[in-house]
């Protein structure tokens, strides 16, 4: 992961769109964001993330578990952190969690746990 990582943020939620872009930005980043699977394919493809974080509750058909597949298949070097008010026990595998509702301290944290030892 590069000294400013370039983070996708994929949610449904403009809101919670702009305060992950925010709080990354704040703590150094360079952010993207995407509103669903969608979205988020073409900036996959443009530039592979050093981390995408994904709302598992997207609207429609669309889902965090799909935006995880073509993350996986599209970015497979990305590290991917879930972000949902889903109860923890319900996520997926990744390599980090973020609830909802998050503060910036735990955003800083999650980027201190996905950096390289």
């Amino acid at each position: 992961m590069a000294n400013s990582p370039d983070v996708l943020v994929i949610d449904d939620v403009e809101d919670q769109r702009e305060l992950l872009q925010t709080l990354f930005t704040r703590a150094g980043c360079e952010v993207r964001t995407a509103s669903g699977t969608a979205a988020a394919e073409p900036l996959l493809s443009a530039k592979a993330p050093d981390i995408a974080v994904v709302d598992l509750l997207l609207r429609g058909r669309d889902d965090g578990w799909k935006a995880m597949e073509s993350i996986r298949t599209i970015a497979p070097t990305a590290k991917i952190v879930i972000c949902s008010v889903l109860d923890p026990a319900q996520f997926p595998a990744a390599d980090a969690h973020l609830p909802k509702p998050f503060t910036a301290v735990q955003v800083r944290r999650v980027l201190d746990q996905l950096k390289p030892s």
